[in-house]
């Protein structure tokens, strides 16, 4: 092979090379035609070659290729197949993935153009977009959803309102009679603007009257619903029940399959239709992920290593899931086999290379079929009766959570109007009806992802809640029962104020029963009423450890368990010296544990509680205590106008969380502290592991407005190109080698090819465990921009240090 070939075809089979030859050639084609200008009948063609180059890598196994090319035509799939157009935004979402795709083939980077500004960042606040005729705007209704948050944007045209999706994706889509025609064409482009694993929003017709023509015509159209409420109140308390309620329905499918190209890419799929999945390499793990997961289908390979599919099938059709839809995935094409599997109890064939459109279709239909018969047989989820569940499955979530959720805070709590007879009394025994269901629907909404909700009683509640610490659980639920407590119900014209309490007790794993918990709760909440109501009272106290525990370990799980940072954890801050770099105020922050009000004062470093979370599975738990002490130690010391950045070192399989991003932006917004007050530092070494996985998570994460770096020690191996292509981290943080022993070329030579990467990627390096001047002058001439060590500066408690004074 002659020199002049690019360095990723080097070491590739002549298999590889003929693979990455053709996707070079695709990229090429690309940008020559759709790239430059959008032809939908070219698109259309690349997308059938892109299809086969999909086939293709799979065969071969050349993982680097393929996921891209997965990952593109999954993205791509979705204009193909309904003959749409991309907007700008998700023009250069494609160019992304087409340049990434280059890169690994080994094609040659295109022509950098400036980057547009970002578009504006997704509101925390619901979002609902109203097209209306400004004579038939509802009066009132833009009030009285931004007294529940929303953020309502109302609009007199189509194209205003297309134009708007471009900016931020609705939650909400409110849609008078008057624009009925319209439904499709909007929903269409929600649609294709809706980011991938965000839910889709509800659209709702206003219209004045309905039949069954006119339903029919917008559910076909895509709307949700056909609404007639014309009154605020009402409309508001409504909206509350239809988002829970799909909340409450959204489909998870888990995914069995060996190949993980072949995973991933139908994962891309169907979360990008706002499914939830989760993929099961190993057949044994099949039983514990129908336990854990409870999917509404499952794809299955029809082999698989260990066992085939049908045998596997068979064992789940066993293990009590009549209903459960079971698709097979496989090449196979001898109708005799397809039909054995068939009599197993499978439901349905898909053949490889799937097609996106059709693997969509046959899994919304076999799961909406699959809950139509559960409801008529009395299954578990026809236990749900609206947003309500029944008695049988808050009794078995309850016992569960208090089995398996012992290391969160899990609790049951009891929510009771006050004075609920003089309250019926007052509302008439029909509206008495429709006062329970606007609070049922409400709590359900306001209770996101909290799918365990009860009538139990005369306008009382039972609620199953999962919170991280006591804490955010009494948080949480104070600040439910005061928003209850505010807003107005039944309707506009005749609006009822209500004063709600609150019971809440911890579920611990000794539970004997739901008996148990039940009069617990009841007599909290009997006491809060009987000493007037209109508050919360908790009790949450915990079984004691067994005995013969080791003292530190019972240490750790008691001061990350403890409800508040504040007493339990001392902040450290090192900062990081300018070289290169122009920015001062930058420090590393850590974390230490300590016993509170401890006159011999012991303190923990991470190095030592660390590994004592990951045996206690309380990891999530320790970084979630780190970044909410580092923002509340922020609220309170920052100075106005101190220019800021910590960087606080999180372990990064919790970017698979999905709760995280949310959870980071609510405490952010909680503490009016910005966002980009803080980067999250992710050892190299641990992503490598997750690589996968991370990608879409680091997306989300970033979303919220933190900035994301890479923290490289010895042990991430020096071939770093594929971390340092990730566009996500736009710092590298580059740990000494060999020890302080060791001499500044010997320690620093092994990082000089990949600073030098990181560089011409645009990103920030930094220096870490900089042992002394002598490592000064080697990082100059590298041309690192920040160092960090002991021989700079120690640990400082408080964000003080003079860089005008050690600019180097």
């Amino acid at each position: 092979m002659s020199e002049a070939s690019p360095p990723a075809a080097r070491e590739t089979s002549s298999g590889d090379r003929a693979l990455r030859q053709r996707v070079q050639s695709f990229v090429r084609d690309w940008r020559a035609s759709v790239g430059r200008q959008w032809q939908t009948e070219q698109a259309g063609a690349l997308y059938e070659e892109l299809e086969r180059l999909a086939e293709l890598a799979e065969t071969q196994g050349d993982a680097d290729v393929a996921d891209p090319v997965l990952e593109l035509t999954a993205y791509l799939c979705s204009f193909v197949d309904r003959n749409s157009t991309p907007n700008p935004v998700q023009l250069q979402g494609l160019q992304r993935l087409i340049e990434r795709l280059a890169e690994a083939s080994g094609e040659k980077p295109a022509r950098r153009t400036p980057r547009k500004p970002a578009a504006a960042a997704e509101s925390a606040h619901r979002q609902v977009f109203y097209l209306r005729e400004s004579a038939l705007e509802i009066p009132g209704i833009a009030a009285r959803l931004g007294q529940q948050g929303a953020v309502v944007r109302p609009f007199d045209e189509r194209d205003a309102l297309l134009h708007a999706l471009d900016e931020a994706g609705p939650d909400v889509v409110l849609i008078d009679e008057a624009f009925a025609a319209e439904i499709n064409t909007i929903m269409e482009a929600v649609q294709r603007l809706r980011r991938a694993h965000r839910e889709p929003p509800l659209c709702l017709l206003l219209a004045n009257e309905t039949d069954l023509t006119r339903t029919l015509f917008a559910l076909r159209a895509g709307a949700d619903a056909v609404v007639v409420e014309r009154d605020p109140i009402a409309l508001s308390a409504q909206i509350d029940g239809l988002l829970a309620q799909r909340r409450a329905l959204g489909y998870r499918v888990l995914i069995v399959e060996d190949d993980r190209g072949q995973a991933k890419f139908c994962e891309s799929i169907l979360r990008h239709r706002g499914m939830l999945t989760r993929v099961c390499e190993d057949p044994a793990a099949v039983p514990a992920a129908l336990t854990e997961f409870k999917p509404d289908l499952v794809l299955l390979d029809l082999y698989l290593p260990g066992g085939n599919g049908i045998e596997i099938a068979q064992r789940i059709r066993e293990s009590g899931h009549a209903f459960l839809p079971i698709v097979f995935l496989s090449g196979e094409l001898d109708l005799d086999l397809r039909f054995d599997a068939i009599r197993m109890g499978a439901d349905d064939f898909i053949t490889k290379p799937v097609k996106p459109r059709h693997l969509v279709t046959a899994v919304e239909s076999r799961i909406r079929r699959a809950r139509e018969l559960a409801q008529h047989q009395g299954d578990g989820r026809a236990e749900r009766r609206g947003n309500l569940s029944g008695r049988d499955m808050l009794a078995a979530e309850v016992l569960r959570a208090a089995r398996e959720e012992s290391e969160r805070c899990p609790a049951l709590a009891l929510i009771a109007v006050d004075d609920v007879d003089d309250v019926l009394r007052s509302v008439g025994f029909a509206a008495g009806s429709t006062l329970s269901q606007q609070l049922a629907g409400t709590l359900a909404a306001e209770i996101a992802g909290q799918r365990t909700l009860c009538a139990w009683g005369e306008l009382r509640f039972l609620v199953l809640v999962h919170a991280d610490d006591q804490l955010a659980l009494r948080e949480q639920l104070e600040a439910l029962r005061r928003k209850l407590d505010e807003r107005s119900w039944l309707s506009e014209r005749t609006p009822v104020h209500l004063h709600l309490s609150l019971g809440c007790v911890r579920l611990h794993p000794q539970l004997a029963g739901i008996e148990e918990a039940l009069e617990r709760v009841r007599a909290l909440l009997d006491n809060v009423q009987a000493a007037g109501g209109a508050r919360c009272e908790f009790d949450l106290r915990e079984v004691g450890t067994q005995a013969g525990e080791d003292p530190q370990v019972r240490l750790v799980r008691a001061l990350l368990r403890a409800p508040s940072v504040r007493g339990t954890a001392q902040f450290e801050f090192q900062p990081f010296v300018p070289l290169a770099g122009q920015i001062a105020g930058q420090y590393e922050a850590r974390m230490a544990l300590k016993p509170p009000k401890s006159r011999q004062v012991k303190l923990l470093q991470r190095h030592e509680w660390l590994p004592i979370a990951r045996d206690l599975e309380m990891v999530a738990h320790a970084d979630r205590h780190f970044l909410r002490g580092v923002i509340e130690h922020v609220r309170e010391h920052r100075a106005d106008g101190q220019d800021l950045r910590l960087y606080l070192p999180i372990v990064a399989a919790n970017l698979l969380d999905p709760a995280l991003a949310p959870w980071l932006a609510a405490e952010f917004g909680a503490h009016a502290v910005p966002s980009n007050t803080v980067a999250l530092e992710f050892d190299a070494a641990e992503v490598r592991g997750e690589l996968t996985r991370l990608r879409g998570a680091l997306e989300h994460v970033q979303r919220v407005g933190v900035r994301l770096a890479l923290s490289v020690g010895i042990d991430a191996g020096t071939d770093l190109g594929k971390l340092l292509g990730i566009e996500a981290f736009g710092v590298v943080k580059f740990a000494r080698a060999g020890g302080v022993d060791a001499k500044p070329e010997a320690a620093w030579e092994p990082w000089s090819k990949a600073i030098a990467e990181a560089r011409s990627l645009g990103k920030i390096v930094v220096a870490s465990d900089v042992a002394g001047m002598a490592d000064i002058g080697m990082l100059l001439r590298l041309g690192v921009h920040y160092a960090q060590g002991d021989a700079l500066s120690g640990w400082l408690a408080e964000w003080n240090f003079d860089f005008a004074e050690a600019v180097l």
